[in-house]
Parts: structure tokens; C-alpha cells; sequence
């Protein structure tokens, strides 16, 4: 038997979140109808379950890691074919049915968070201003496991999560 987790003494007086997104949700309902026709054994065979999920988190690993490696491809190839488009002094290009074309435009980045926090209330920004979601997140838990209320328009849902461990080339599920 699994051991209670750090956030037990709260969780189970929180409504269940399953999905944010309802039409997403919608979709991820109807393949649950299906693999329940096609593989019975889902619905009530906890082994079965677990050896579905982890071929899934194995398939999604394996398409996750040649899709990084894609996406490093793609980085390379198109900073070649800047290159050659600079030297050239070209900007477009047409290839059959595909028109390619190339401009520069800025990036901001921040450099010093204070600065702009003080530069956004002096420009009337301070209703624009937000926590990063995952910061709010984490100020919301701690409070959560301090005995204290959520912050003001925060509402908390308990969400299921599943860790995996123990599989090569499967990193481990974020708690």
C-alpha cells in the first residue's frame, strides 16, 4: 500500500479537475470509450492499466525525442538557409507550390525584472502584471500545506497525477 502523499490531509476536500480544456476533454472521452470496446481489460484490470500507460509514456518518449531531434534539424537548416539567403541578398524564395520569405524584427528580453516592474506601475501596465502560472501554483500549495487559504482569485482543483519510474529513456512524471 502506497504511503499517503504530502498533500492527503487536503486533497480530497477539493472538486476534481480531469481536464481544463472541454472540447480537449470531449476528444480524450471518446478514446477512453474506445480502448474500454477494444481493451476490456482496462476497465477493470489495474495490471492492464498500468501496462497500457507505460507503453503510451514509451511510444510518446520515443516520438518526443526524434521530435527534439527534428526540431534541431530544422534550427540548422534554417540558419543555413539564412546564410546563404544573406549572402546572396536575398529575402524570398520560391520552391514549386511553397513561397519562403525572411525578415528581422525585435526580441525583447528582460534583463531586470524590478526595472520593468517599476517601468509597467509608472506606465499604467499594473493590471497587465501576473504571476507566472506555475509560481501562482507554488505560493497556492504552500499555503495549501500551511493551513492557509489559497490566494484571492485563486480557486484549487485536485488534479490526478501518475509517476512513473524505473524505465529507461522514461523521465519520471512530475509529483
Amino acid at each position: 500500500m502506497a504511503k499517503p502523499g504530502k498533500y492527503a490531509h487536503v486533497i480530497d476536500k477539493l472538486p476534481k479537475m480531469l481536464g481544463k480544456d472541454p472540447a480537449r476533454q470531449d476528444k480524450i472521452n471518446a478514446i477512453k470509450d474506445a480502448m474500454k470496446r477494444e481493451m476490456p481489460s482496462l476497465v477493470d484490470n489495474p495490471a492492464a492499466a498500468a501496462k497500457a500507460y507505460i507503453t503510451m509514456r514509451i511510444e510518446k518518449n520515443e516520438h518526443d525525442a526524434a521530435a527534439s531531434e527534428i526540431g534541431l534539424r530544422l534550427e540548422a537548416t534554417q540558419q543555413l538557409m539564412l546564410d546563404v539567403f544573406k549572402a546572396n541578398d536575398q529575402k524570398s524564395a520560391k520552391i514549386g507550390e511553397y513561397s519562403i520569405s525572411t525578415h528581422d524584427e525585435p526580441y525583447a528580453q528582460v534583463e531586470d525584472k524590478e526595472k520593468l516592474r517599476l517601468w509597467c506601475i509608472a506606465n499604467g501596465y499594473e493590471n497587465r502584471m501576473a504571476l507566472a502560472w506555475a509560481t501562482t501554483n507554488t505560493i497556492t500549495k504552500e499555503r495549501l500545506l500551511a493551513g492557509e487559504a489559497e490566494p484571492d482569485g485563486v480557486t484549487i482543483y485536485s488534479v490526478p497525477k501518475v509517476k512513473l519510474t524505473g524505465l529507461k529513456g522514461v523521465a519520471p512524471d512530475e509529483e
